[in-house]
């Protein structure tokens, strides 16, 4: 299987208004779908949520920038310890959460570097 994506961005691309206005140019669906993009990261922080879901804090390398990210019913929960670098697929938007935003990746992708 092949993964098409949008490209890699640097993570001073990443930021919220440009994450927002990602979101304001869809709707997205299936002949239109939503962006995706590909990089590779620093592996900061590892959770296992629920048994089955992936919640990593990754940095982007030349920026150094972190961002959370969640891999939902992830077969790299098994996978344990993660490598230090991976490259991942990720659809980024944003997360509200107790009054702050902050922009996050819902992972679609994930390999070892």
């Amino acid at each position: 299987a092949k993964l098409m994506t949008d490209g890699e961005l640097e993570g001073a691309s990443l930021t919220l208004p440009s994450v927002e206005l990602l979101a304001k140019a869809g709707p997205w669906g299936q002949q239109f779908p939503e962006p995706s993009f590909d990089g590779v990261f620093h592996v900061a922080q590892v959770k296992v949520l629920k048994e089955k879901h992936l919640k990593l804090v990754l940095v982007e390398p030349s920026s150094g920038l972190s961002f959370d990210a969640i891999q939902f019913n992830s077969e790299w929960v098994k996978m344990q310890p993660m490598p230090q670098e991976i490259r991942v697929v990720y659809r980024p938007n944003i997360n509200e959460f107790r009054g702050r935003r902050s922009v996050q990746f819902f992972l679609d992708y994930i390999e070892r570097v």
